[in-house]
């Protein structure tokens, strides 16, 4: 689980289960507010967010194994407070 120490998210957290702790992951490229999240395999994703003057189209994937994010296609239009979902092909 990772979990924002600001408003606007640029700062992270991990929490582990296991060991009840939590511990301070690799920083977003920029500060998000509203920005969608989910998991795909490995990899946590970054969708949008407003970065406090405007709507962001950028996504970013964060790598655990190696503690970096990762820039990835833009989306078509600035989006903030959608919701991110994963959904399997048959």
């Amino acid at each position: 689980m990772v979990a924002p120490l600001s408003h606007f998210h640029f700062s992270l957290l991990r929490y582990d289960p296991k060991t009840d702790t939590w511990t301070m992951v690799a920083p977003l490229s920029m500060p998000r507010d509203a920005v969608g999240v989910c998991l795909l395999g490995d990899k946590l994703y970054a969708v949008g967010g407003y970065d406090g003057q405007s709507y962001l189209n950028t996504m970013e994937a964060y790598d655990p194994q190696t503690n970096e994010w990762t820039q990835m296609a833009s989306l078509n239009i600035g989006r903030a407070g959608a919701c991110v979902v994963v959904i399997k092909q048959p």
